[in-house]
């Protein structure tokens, strides 16, 4: 599979998982959950896009269109597949936007919470500041020069620290699980980010990934010369051969008589 595929084939997977994890967990809303999710494609980016985005999330959060969003109404975010792609720290953004502390959250309250959490996440401030976090393509194999490592992994760390609380869990590695996401390098992202656990405390924090990463691309690049060639990179699995059942033999038309009759 050539690069300029995978990065649409992932984005319809990581669409199918969420959308399937979503049916699954919340009650039908106006508009059907495959089109709530499909209205949440990543966080914005700049912030002329704040608002706008808030405004779609309010909308369809808003299940029973009473003018504010309820923790139930939240309920699709607590699922682990779409924990692990975003949705604990938007819900954790949605509820702390609860200004008045009535427990309804307001258009305006969940404006000015975006606001909040876009300050907080961009890189450099600003209004030209690019939003932090998020699961791409790329990030699902290793950079090809050594230099490019620490960046990579501190994209890979922000894009996996769903509720920003310095380290990576088991549950905000499920998406990796995804069986088309796992095929693509999700299931060899996932161990060398388990393996990095250096404290062994169940948490990797953004140092430790970084260290598992040099390791795995020190590993890798076998001839030591700090750039992986195509024949250092992993190959995929091989595609299993089809299982052949042979033929029943036909039953023989003169069976064997007793005592040779």
């Amino acid at each position: 599979m050539t690069r300029r595929l995978i990065v649409p084939t992932l984005a319809m997977a990581l669409a199918a998982a969420l959308a399937t994890t979503a049916v699954a967990r919340t009650p039908p809303q106006e508009g059907g959950v495959g089109e709530v999710m499909a209205s949440m494609p990543g966080l914005p980016r700049t912030a002329e896009e704040v608002q706008p985005w808030a405004e779609r999330m309010f909308t369809r959060f808003d299940a029973n269109q009473d003018g504010a969003i309820t923790e139930d109404e939240l309920a699709v975010l607590d699922n682990p597949t779409v924990g692990a792609m975003g949705g604990s720290m938007i819900r954790m953004m949605i509820l702390r936007s609860d200004a008045d502390g009535d427990s309804r959250v307001t258009v305006e309250e969940l404006t000015a919470g975006a606001q909040r959490m876009f300050e907080r996440m961009t890189s450099g401030g600003g209004a030209r500041g690019g939003m932090r976090g998020g699961l791409g393509a790329d990030m699902l194999t290793m950079p090809r020069t050594a230099e490019a490592v620490q960046p990579w992994a501190e994209r890979l760390f922000a894009g996996l620290d769903a509720n920003q609380d310095g380290s990576i869990t088991g549950d905000e590695l499920a998406i990796l699980a995804n069986p088309t996401v796992a095929a693509m390098g999700g299931s060899r992202l996932r161990a060398m980010i388990v393996q990095s656990d250096a404290s062994n405390d169940s948490r990797i924090s953004a140092e430790e990934l970084a260290a598992g990463a040099r390791r795995m691309f020190d590993r890798m690049d076998r001839n030591g010369d700090g750039r992986l060639t195509d024949d250092e990179l992993p190959r995929p699995p091989a595609p299993r051969a089809p299982i052949v059942i042979p033929p029943a033999e036909p039953a023989s038309p003169f069976p064997d008589m007793p005592n040779g009759g």
